[in-house]
């Protein structure tokens, strides 16, 4: 091998001798294993020169990054839908807890005390808590009107 590339020093002009080294390299990597094709070519820089070699590393680099790309999008496209069902899911639990609590206590609390205010109607809407709402159902045991159930 040493041999070859001493002839291409004398031989051939310096960008021939850069693509002669390279397609050599690649040639080489058609029969013979990467380990001895690296103790073949060991030391020769001229080849990782040429024009060839480095239009190869760069569109195996630019395949490299267009597959990572879409990879990328790929996992974070399910992470995504993941998260926001699982998000979706959890807020529509809670949503739907909030919901059913304030009718408990329109439910309960018209029973008891008739028809609530517009204002006390708005106060029962505006609950953004289950804690709060469970407060007031509890209070309905107590209270003697609708005023009552918020103090």
């Amino acid at each position: 091998m040493q041999t070859l590339y001493q002839r291409l020093d004398t031989e051939a002009d310096l960008q021939q001798g850069r693509e002669l080294s390279a397609a050599t390299f690649i040639l080489l990597g058609l029969n013979y294993q990467e380990a001895f094709i690296k103790t073949l070519t060991q030391g020769v820089q001229k080849m990782k020169e040429s024009s060839t070699y480095q239009m190869i590393l760069r569109e195996g680099l630019q395949e490299g990054r267009l597959k990572g790309l879409e990879e990328g999008r790929k996992t974070g496209l399910q992470e995504g839908r993941r998260t926001g069902r699982q998000e979706g899911r959890q807020e529509g639990i809670v949503v739907g807890l909030l919901d059913g609590e304030r009718r408990s206590l329109m439910l309960q609390g018209t029973r008891r005390f008739g028809e609530p205010t517009e204002a006390q109607r708005a106060r029962i809407d505006a609950a953004t808590t289950r804690e709060q709402l469970e407060v007031w159902l509890l209070s309905l045991l107590d209270a003697s009107d609708w005023d009552g159930v918020f103090r």
